[in-house]
């Protein structure tokens, strides 16, 4: 089923590009199963931000230490995390790839098997972030175009997870996809996810050294079909999604920023993004959005 490997594969992407969706997928690929897992006890990713981490891997409690203190950590408690199983592990991760102190960067070469990024257009993340954190769109847009965007990390989060760096939309896909990144990256765009999901699906599970037949590809495509999880959300709810939120599995759809988004937020989000929007195939040589068919 998959190459013996020790270290971690890394699951990156802003907020509301897939990684959730990828991670119930892959979760049901590495446990099949007649019937859909249950989205409240899918245990094969980490989050790298959970300060539980942090305390298993101290010993001692994460609260003792300032934001600063733990950042400075955070590389070195992944290297540790890298050599503590036989196996690969998956992480999943919000941060930019960022460097501390301009040097160290805060995912480690050594211990990291490759990272897939997830990317979505930022049009369609305006709106989804907006109801993720229950604030307006325009408030989502400013955020995605702050060049020193950081979530978590104050009091009203402490407990949960660590102060998380994720820069502008274009600079957090910037810095995962450079060139010069020095860990294995493949990027997979949220719109060929649900377009054409069985060789989407198949090419990540590929990248992460798994050798999944096609059938068990769509069979755990088809227990994480959107209406799937959002019954499962509507009878048990979902552990997690932010107590600000109403429900995570809202739409999940491609395009909604045509009927959702003003022409004002449209443009402003192209100018900000622009060079990054049409590097991946959401603007085209004008400016112009690009239209997806729908799935």
């Amino acid at each position: 089923m998959s190459v013996t490997q020790q270290g971690i594969f890394w699951l990156a992407s802003y907020p509301k590009s897939g990684n959730t969706w990828f991670r119930i997928v892959l979760a049901n690929v590495l446990q099949p199963s007649q019937q859909a897992l249950n989205i409240n006890q899918i245990n094969i990713t980490r989050n790298a931000s959970n300060r539980e981490l942090f305390v298993e891997a101290l010993g001692f409690n994460s609260y003792l230490l300032s934001e600063d203190e733990l950042l400075q950590l955070r590389p070195r408690v992944y290297q540790w995390y890298s050599q503590k199983k036989p196996e690969a592990q998956y992480f999943k991760i919000h941060d930019a790839y960022i460097y501390i102190n301009d040097q160290t960067p805060l995912v480690p070469y050594d211990g990291s098997l490759g990272a897939l990024y997830f990317i979505r257009n930022p049009l369609d993340i305006a709106i989804s972030f907006a109801h993720h954190c229950n604030i307006s769109i325009d408030e989502s847009i400013e955020f995605m175009c702050y060049r020193d965007a950081k979530i978590f990390g104050n009091t009203e989060f402490i407990g949960l997870h660590l102060q998380q760096y994720l820069l502008s939309w274009s600079q957090h896909v910037e810095s995962w996809t450079a060139i010069d990144n020095p860990v294995r990256v493949m990027c997979i765009r949220y719109e060929d996810m649900h377009l054409s999901p069985l060789r989407t699906f198949k090419k990540a599970l590929h990248f992460l050294n798994l050798d999944i037949s096609e059938q068990a590809i769509l069979t755990a495509i088809n227990h994480a079909r959107f209406e799937k999880l959002q019954h499962q959300e509507s009878q048990q709810g979902f552990r997690e999604k932010s107590f600000v939120q109403k429900q995570f599995f809202r739409k999940g759809m491609i395009g909604d920023w045509e009927k959702m988004l003003s022409l004002f937020q449209i443009r402003k989000m192209i100018m900000h993004h622009q060079e990054v929007m049409f590097q991946h195939g959401y603007i085209d040589e004008h400016q112009n959005p690009i239209r997806f068919p729908t799935a």
